[in-house]
Protein backbone atom coordinates (compact mmCIF):
# COMPACT_ATOMS: atom_id res chain seq x y z
CA UNK A 1 0.00 0.00 0.00
CA UNK A 2 2.62 2.30 0.92
CA UNK A 3 4.39 1.43 -2.24
CA UNK A 4 1.79 2.42 -4.45
CA UNK A 5 0.63 5.36 -2.72
CA UNK A 6 4.36 6.74 -3.28
CA UNK A 7 3.68 5.94 -6.85
CA UNK A 8 1.00 7.89 -6.56
CA UNK A 9 2.41 10.71 -5.18
CA UNK A 10 5.47 10.91 -7.19
CA UNK A 11 3.68 10.98 -10.69
CA UNK A 12 0.41 12.67 -10.23
CA UNK A 13 0.38 16.20 -11.47
CA UNK A 14 -3.83 16.59 -9.98
CA UNK A 15 -4.61 17.07 -6.47
CA UNK A 16 -7.41 14.89 -6.19
CA UNK A 17 -5.40 11.79 -7.27
CA UNK A 18 -3.08 12.85 -4.49
CA UNK A 19 -5.62 13.48 -1.90
CA UNK A 20 -7.93 10.21 -2.65
CA UNK A 21 -4.59 8.46 -2.57
CA UNK A 22 -3.59 9.67 0.61
CA UNK A 23 -7.13 9.52 2.36
CA UNK A 24 -6.76 5.37 1.53
CA UNK A 25 -3.21 5.21 3.10
CA UNK A 26 -4.82 6.52 6.09
CA UNK A 27 -7.94 4.28 5.89
CA UNK A 28 -5.42 1.32 5.61
CA UNK A 29 -3.23 1.72 7.94
CA UNK A 30 -6.42 2.98 10.85
CA UNK A 31 -8.15 -0.60 9.78
CA UNK A 32 -4.86 -2.63 10.82
CA UNK A 33 -4.81 -0.42 14.10
CA UNK A 34 -1.69 1.46 12.86
CA UNK A 35 -2.86 4.43 14.60
CA UNK A 36 0.38 6.32 15.31
CA UNK A 37 1.16 6.97 11.56
CA UNK A 38 -1.85 7.54 10.97
CA UNK A 39 -2.65 10.34 13.16
CA UNK A 40 0.71 11.31 11.75
CA UNK A 41 -0.15 11.14 7.94
CA UNK A 42 -3.73 12.74 8.99
CA UNK A 43 -2.02 16.04 10.57
CA UNK A 44 1.02 16.44 8.05
CA UNK A 45 -1.33 16.32 4.69
CA UNK A 46 -3.76 19.39 5.70
CA UNK A 47 -6.34 17.44 4.85
CA UNK A 48 -8.99 19.23 6.85
CA UNK A 49 -7.94 22.05 5.73
CA UNK A 50 -8.62 21.75 1.63
CA UNK A 51 -11.57 18.81 2.03
CA UNK A 52 -14.35 21.52 1.67
CA UNK A 53 -13.07 22.52 -1.66
CA UNK A 54 -13.16 19.30 -3.04
CA UNK A 55 -15.67 16.47 -4.90
CA UNK A 56 -18.75 14.81 -3.29
CA UNK A 57 -17.19 11.56 -3.91
CA UNK A 58 -13.95 12.81 -2.01
CA UNK A 59 -15.38 14.44 0.88
CA UNK A 60 -17.20 10.81 1.63
CA UNK A 61 -13.88 8.95 1.56
CA UNK A 62 -12.26 11.58 3.93
CA UNK A 63 -16.00 11.18 6.48
CA UNK A 64 -15.13 7.27 6.57
CA UNK A 65 -11.50 7.39 6.90
CA UNK A 66 -12.26 10.11 9.82
CA UNK A 67 -14.67 7.23 11.55
CA UNK A 68 -11.67 4.56 10.82
CA UNK A 69 -9.56 6.72 12.33
CA UNK A 70 -12.20 7.63 15.56
CA UNK A 71 -12.45 3.95 15.92
CA UNK A 72 -8.80 3.09 15.58
CA UNK A 73 -8.17 5.77 18.43
CA UNK A 74 -10.78 3.98 20.51
CA UNK A 75 -9.02 0.53 20.24
CA UNK A 76 -6.14 2.16 21.42
CA UNK A 77 -7.74 3.73 24.65
CA UNK A 78 -7.32 7.08 22.89
CA UNK A 79 -10.73 8.39 24.13
CA UNK A 80 -10.73 11.95 23.81
CA UNK A 81 -9.30 11.78 20.15
CA UNK A 82 -12.01 8.83 19.76
CA UNK A 83 -14.34 11.21 20.51
CA UNK A 84 -13.30 14.55 18.59
CA UNK A 85 -12.90 11.66 15.36
CA UNK A 86 -16.45 10.70 15.27
CA UNK A 87 -18.01 13.50 16.62
CA UNK A 88 -17.96 15.02 13.44
CA UNK A 89 -19.96 12.26 11.75
CA UNK A 90 -22.69 11.48 15.00
CA UNK A 91 -23.49 15.48 15.82
CA UNK A 92 -25.02 15.89 12.19
CA UNK A 93 -27.58 13.17 12.82
CA UNK A 94 -26.74 12.29 8.83
CA UNK A 95 -24.50 9.33 9.62
CA UNK A 96 -25.65 7.39 6.60
CA UNK A 97 -25.93 9.61 4.26
CA UNK A 98 -22.42 11.38 5.02
CA UNK A 99 -21.09 7.90 4.20
CA UNK A 100 -22.91 6.80 1.55
CA UNK A 101 -24.57 4.01 3.40
CA UNK A 102 -28.43 5.08 2.44
CA UNK A 103 -30.38 8.53 1.17
CA UNK A 104 -31.54 10.65 2.93
CA UNK A 105 -35.33 10.17 3.55
CA UNK A 106 -36.31 13.83 3.50
CA UNK A 107 -38.60 15.49 0.91
CA UNK A 108 -36.17 17.85 -1.00
CA UNK A 109 -35.73 19.38 -4.26
CA UNK A 110 -34.17 16.46 -6.46
CA UNK A 111 -34.14 16.62 -10.57
CA UNK A 112 -33.61 12.73 -11.49
CA UNK A 113 -30.09 13.13 -12.51
CA UNK A 114 -29.45 14.36 -8.75
CA UNK A 115 -30.50 11.69 -7.58
CA UNK A 116 -29.34 9.01 -9.84
CA UNK A 117 -25.83 10.37 -8.92
CA UNK A 118 -26.70 10.19 -5.70
CA UNK A 119 -27.86 6.47 -5.54
CA UNK A 120 -24.53 5.83 -8.50
CA UNK A 121 -22.61 7.45 -4.94
CA UNK A 122 -23.50 4.52 -2.61
CA UNK A 123 -20.93 2.27 -1.12
CA UNK A 124 -21.38 -1.50 -1.80
CA UNK A 125 -22.91 -3.12 1.55
CA UNK A 126 -19.97 -5.15 2.15
CA UNK A 127 -17.61 -2.03 1.97
CA UNK A 128 -20.41 -0.34 4.82
CA UNK A 129 -18.96 0.69 8.65
CA UNK A 130 -21.50 -0.55 10.94
CA UNK A 131 -23.18 2.57 12.10
CA UNK A 132 -24.48 1.21 15.26
CA UNK A 133 -20.86 0.07 16.27
CA UNK A 134 -19.66 3.62 15.80
CA UNK A 135 -22.58 5.18 17.67
CA UNK A 136 -22.15 2.85 20.80
CA UNK A 137 -18.29 3.83 20.79
CA UNK A 138 -18.96 7.04 20.53
CA UNK A 139 -21.40 7.19 23.15
CA UNK A 140 -19.00 5.11 25.31
CA UNK A 141 -16.08 7.81 24.82
CA UNK A 142 -19.01 10.70 25.60
CA UNK A 143 -19.58 8.75 28.91
CA UNK A 144 -16.01 8.08 29.94
CA UNK A 145 -15.24 12.22 29.46
CA UNK A 146 -18.70 13.78 30.38
CA UNK A 147 -19.96 11.81 33.45
CA UNK A 148 -16.47 13.40 35.58
CA UNK A 149 -17.06 16.93 34.25
CA UNK A 150 -20.87 16.33 34.78
CA UNK A 151 -19.68 15.88 38.38
CA UNK A 152 -17.10 18.19 38.36
CA UNK A 153 -19.58 20.94 37.62
CA UNK A 154 -22.68 19.66 39.40
CA UNK A 155 -24.09 23.06 40.16
CA UNK A 156 -22.46 25.15 37.61
CA UNK A 157 -25.11 27.95 35.85
CA UNK A 158 -23.58 27.94 32.59
CA UNK A 159 -21.96 24.00 32.47
CA UNK A 160 -19.85 24.28 29.12
CA UNK A 161 -20.96 20.48 27.41
CA UNK A 162 -18.71 18.25 25.49
CA UNK A 163 -21.27 16.29 23.99
CA UNK A 164 -24.97 17.52 23.29
CA UNK A 165 -26.51 14.72 21.82
CA UNK A 166 -25.53 12.22 24.81
CA UNK A 167 -26.76 15.18 27.32
CA UNK A 168 -30.03 14.83 25.23
CA UNK A 169 -30.05 11.29 25.68
CA UNK A 170 -29.29 11.61 29.68
CA UNK A 171 -32.35 13.57 29.91
CA UNK A 172 -34.93 11.93 27.50
CA UNK A 173 -34.00 8.54 29.76
CA UNK A 174 -34.97 11.40 32.87
CA UNK A 175 -38.11 12.14 31.20
CA UNK A 176 -39.49 8.89 31.38
CA UNK A 177 -41.38 7.75 34.19
CA UNK A 178 -40.87 4.32 34.36
CA UNK A 179 -37.32 2.62 33.45
CA UNK A 180 -37.69 -0.65 32.55
CA UNK A 181 -34.25 -2.92 31.06
CA UNK A 182 -31.87 -1.57 28.67
CA UNK A 183 -33.14 -3.15 25.20
CA UNK A 184 -30.90 -1.39 22.57
CA UNK A 185 -27.01 -0.13 22.95
CA UNK A 186 -28.03 3.31 23.11
CA UNK A 187 -30.13 2.31 26.46
CA UNK A 188 -27.09 0.63 27.86
CA UNK A 189 -24.94 3.25 27.67
CA UNK A 190 -27.15 5.78 29.07
CA UNK A 191 -27.98 3.20 32.14
CA UNK A 192 -24.38 2.49 32.61
CA UNK A 193 -24.28 6.51 33.02
CA UNK A 194 -26.50 7.14 35.69
CA UNK A 195 -24.54 3.60 37.57
CA UNK A 196 -21.14 5.84 37.18
CA UNK A 197 -22.73 9.28 38.46
CA UNK A 198 -23.16 7.60 41.23
CA UNK A 199 -19.50 5.91 41.64
CA UNK A 200 -20.93 2.35 40.99
CA UNK A 201 -18.68 1.20 38.41
CA UNK A 202 -19.43 -2.55 39.00
CA UNK A 203 -23.13 -2.00 37.81
CA UNK A 204 -21.73 0.27 35.31
CA UNK A 205 -19.09 -2.51 33.81
CA UNK A 206 -22.40 -4.55 33.81
CA UNK A 207 -24.42 -2.52 31.67
CA UNK A 208 -21.54 -1.93 29.09
CA UNK A 209 -20.00 -5.56 29.08
CA UNK A 210 -22.82 -8.46 28.57
CA UNK A 211 -23.68 -10.94 26.39
CA UNK A 212 -26.43 -8.56 24.79
CA UNK A 213 -23.38 -6.30 23.66
CA UNK A 214 -21.08 -8.82 23.29
CA UNK A 215 -23.32 -9.96 20.13
CA UNK A 216 -24.32 -6.56 19.06
CA UNK A 217 -20.87 -4.50 19.51
CA UNK A 218 -17.77 -6.57 20.89
CA UNK A 219 -17.63 -8.81 19.15
CA UNK A 220 -17.58 -6.93 15.53
CA UNK A 221 -13.80 -6.03 16.82
CA UNK A 222 -10.99 -8.00 15.79
CA UNK A 223 -9.02 -8.23 19.20
CA UNK A 224 -12.42 -7.76 21.35
CA UNK A 225 -10.93 -9.36 24.52
CA UNK A 226 -8.39 -6.68 24.60
CA UNK A 227 -11.06 -3.60 23.84
CA UNK A 228 -13.48 -4.84 26.75
CA UNK A 229 -10.21 -5.14 28.84
CA UNK A 230 -9.49 -1.61 28.23
CA UNK A 231 -12.94 -0.27 28.55
CA UNK A 232 -13.38 -2.04 31.94
CA UNK A 233 -10.20 -0.53 32.99
CA UNK A 234 -11.18 3.16 31.99
CA UNK A 235 -14.64 2.71 33.89
CA UNK A 236 -12.68 1.84 36.71
CA UNK A 237 -11.04 5.11 36.72
CA UNK A 238 -13.52 6.78 35.40
CA UNK A 239 -16.01 5.75 38.37
CA UNK A 240 -13.16 6.53 40.89
CA UNK A 241 -12.60 10.29 39.61
CA UNK A 242 -16.55 11.00 39.72
CA UNK A 243 -16.13 9.24 43.23
CA UNK A 244 -13.88 11.69 44.35
CA UNK A 245 -15.48 14.66 42.47
CA UNK A 246 -18.73 13.88 44.18
CA UNK A 247 -18.24 13.08 47.59
CA UNK A 248 -14.98 15.12 48.50
CA UNK A 249 -17.09 17.01 50.83
CA UNK A 250 -18.02 14.08 52.71
CA UNK A 251 -14.82 13.21 53.38
CA UNK A 252 -11.61 14.10 55.72
CA UNK A 253 -9.58 11.74 54.97
CA UNK A 254 -9.82 8.30 53.06
CA UNK A 255 -7.01 5.85 52.43
CA UNK A 256 -5.61 4.56 48.95
CA UNK A 257 -6.14 1.01 50.41
CA UNK A 258 -9.45 1.49 50.62
CA UNK A 259 -9.89 3.29 47.54
CA UNK A 260 -7.73 0.37 45.63
CA UNK A 261 -10.17 -2.11 47.33
CA UNK A 262 -13.35 -0.04 46.66
CA UNK A 263 -12.82 0.29 42.89
CA UNK A 264 -10.23 -3.21 42.58
CA UNK A 265 -7.26 -0.94 41.13
CA UNK A 266 -3.90 -1.27 42.23
CA UNK A 267 -2.71 1.34 44.44
CA UNK A 268 -0.19 2.62 42.16
CA UNK A 269 -3.22 3.49 39.81
CA UNK A 270 -5.41 4.97 42.47
CA UNK A 271 -1.69 7.30 43.12
CA UNK A 272 -1.45 8.25 39.66
CA UNK A 273 -5.04 9.10 39.08
CA UNK A 274 -5.43 11.02 42.21
CA UNK A 275 -2.45 12.84 41.49
CA UNK A 276 -3.22 13.59 37.91
CA UNK A 277 -6.47 15.64 39.40
CA UNK A 278 -4.30 17.18 42.66
CA UNK A 279 -2.02 18.34 39.52
CA UNK A 280 -4.80 19.63 37.22
CA UNK A 281 -6.69 21.18 40.43
CA UNK A 282 -9.88 19.17 39.50
CA UNK A 283 -9.09 17.68 43.65
CA UNK A 284 -8.49 20.63 45.97
CA UNK A 285 -6.68 17.82 48.40
CA UNK A 286 -2.89 16.37 49.64
CA UNK A 287 -1.46 12.78 49.68
CA UNK A 288 0.18 11.96 52.59
CA UNK A 289 2.93 9.62 51.93
CA UNK A 290 3.91 8.19 55.73
CA UNK A 291 0.11 7.51 56.69
CA UNK A 292 -0.45 6.12 52.37
CA UNK A 293 -3.88 8.47 52.82
CA UNK A 294 -5.79 11.09 51.03
CA UNK A 295 -6.42 14.40 53.28
CA UNK A 296 -9.33 16.96 51.78
CA UNK A 297 -8.71 20.55 52.24
CA UNK A 298 -11.87 21.43 52.63
CA UNK A 299 -11.92 23.84 49.95
CA UNK A 300 -14.86 22.99 47.94
CA UNK A 301 -18.28 23.87 49.22
CA UNK A 302 -21.16 21.61 50.29
CA UNK A 303 -23.67 21.06 48.08
CA UNK A 304 -26.13 23.28 50.97
CA UNK A 305 -23.46 25.80 50.41
CA UNK A 306 -23.41 25.63 46.52
CA UNK A 307 -27.23 25.95 46.57
CA UNK A 308 -27.57 28.79 48.72
CA UNK A 309 -24.82 30.99 46.60
CA UNK A 310 -26.73 30.25 43.49
CA UNK A 311 -29.60 31.46 45.48
CA UNK A 312 -27.96 34.58 46.40
CA UNK A 313 -26.51 35.36 42.88
CA UNK A 314 -30.00 34.54 41.38
CA UNK A 315 -31.74 37.34 44.21
CA UNK A 316 -28.77 40.03 43.31
CA UNK A 317 -29.96 40.05 39.60
CA UNK A 318 -33.12 40.06 40.18
CA UNK A 319 -32.55 43.00 42.74
CA UNK A 320 -29.96 44.70 39.76
CA UNK A 321 -33.07 44.34 36.98
CA UNK A 322 -35.66 45.41 39.38
CA UNK A 323 -33.72 48.42 40.14
CA UNK A 324 -32.75 49.24 36.19
CA UNK A 325 -36.81 49.05 35.70
CA UNK A 326 -37.53 51.89 38.82
CA UNK A 327 -34.59 53.62 37.11
CA UNK A 328 -36.12 57.49 36.40
CA UNK A 329 -34.84 59.15 33.38
CA UNK A 330 -32.69 61.59 35.38
CA UNK A 331 -30.11 58.29 35.97
CA UNK A 332 -30.67 58.28 39.95
CA UNK A 333 -30.85 54.87 40.86
CA UNK A 334 -33.62 53.81 43.31
CA UNK A 335 -33.47 54.16 47.20
CA UNK A 336 -36.48 53.12 48.57
CA UNK A 337 -40.24 54.63 48.75
CA UNK A 338 -39.32 57.60 50.87
CA UNK A 339 -36.37 58.84 47.74
CA UNK A 340 -39.62 58.95 44.96
CA UNK A 341 -41.38 61.73 47.42
CA UNK A 342 -38.21 63.58 47.36
CA UNK A 343 -37.66 63.36 43.67
CA UNK A 344 -41.54 64.59 43.40
CA UNK A 345 -40.74 67.87 45.31
CA UNK A 346 -37.64 68.15 43.72
CA UNK A 347 -39.30 67.95 40.31
CA UNK A 348 -42.10 70.26 41.25
CA UNK A 349 -39.62 73.33 42.63
CA UNK A 350 -37.91 73.27 39.12
CA UNK A 351 -41.13 73.37 37.44
CA UNK A 352 -42.19 76.62 39.41
CA UNK A 353 -38.50 78.54 38.69
CA UNK A 354 -39.43 77.34 35.11
CA UNK A 355 -42.81 78.94 35.13
CA UNK A 356 -41.49 82.74 35.64
CA UNK A 357 -39.14 82.33 32.58
CA UNK A 358 -41.87 80.96 30.55
CA UNK A 359 -43.73 84.41 31.36
CA UNK A 360 -41.57 86.42 31.03
CA UNK A 361 -40.64 84.96 27.25
CA UNK A 362 -44.82 85.02 26.33
CA UNK A 363 -45.15 88.60 27.31
CA UNK A 364 -41.91 90.27 25.74
CA UNK A 365 -43.24 88.34 22.52
CA UNK A 366 -46.87 89.69 22.82
CA UNK A 367 -45.31 93.21 23.32
CA UNK A 368 -43.18 92.79 20.44
CA UNK A 369 -46.20 91.79 18.13
CA UNK A 370 -48.84 94.51 19.71
CA UNK A 371 -45.54 97.03 19.19
CA UNK A 372 -45.33 95.71 15.45
CA UNK A 373 -48.79 96.13 14.32
CA UNK A 374 -48.84 99.96 15.75
CA UNK A 375 -46.00 100.63 12.92
CA UNK A 376 -48.17 98.68 10.51
CA UNK A 377 -51.32 100.73 11.67
CA UNK A 378 -49.29 104.22 11.39
CA UNK A 379 -48.26 103.75 7.86
CA UNK A 380 -51.54 102.80 6.47
CA UNK A 381 -52.55 105.96 7.99
CA UNK A 382 -49.82 108.19 5.85
CA UNK A 383 -50.61 106.42 2.92
CA UNK A 384 -54.21 107.49 2.84
CA UNK A 385 -53.33 111.20 3.80
CA UNK A 386 -50.93 111.57 0.85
Amino acid sequence: MERLCKEVYARDDTKRLRQRAMLCQIYHLALHDKWHQARDLMLMSHLQAIVDHSDVSTQILYNRTICQLGLCAFRHSFIKEAHQGLSEIQNTQRAKELLAQGIAMRQQERTAEQEKLERARQIPYHMHINVELMECVYLICSMLLEIPHMASQEYELRRRLLSRSFHYQLKQSEKSSLIGPPENTREHVVAASRAMLNGDWKKCRDFIVNDKMDAKVWNLFRNSDKVKEMVIRRIQEESLRTYLLMYSTVYTTVSLETLSQLFELDKSTVHSVISKMIISEELSASLDEPTDCLIMHRVEPSRLQLLALHLTDKLTQLADSNEQILEPRAGRSYTGPGAWYGLRQERTTTEQQQRPNRMTYQESSNKNRWNANLQNRRRMEQRVRY
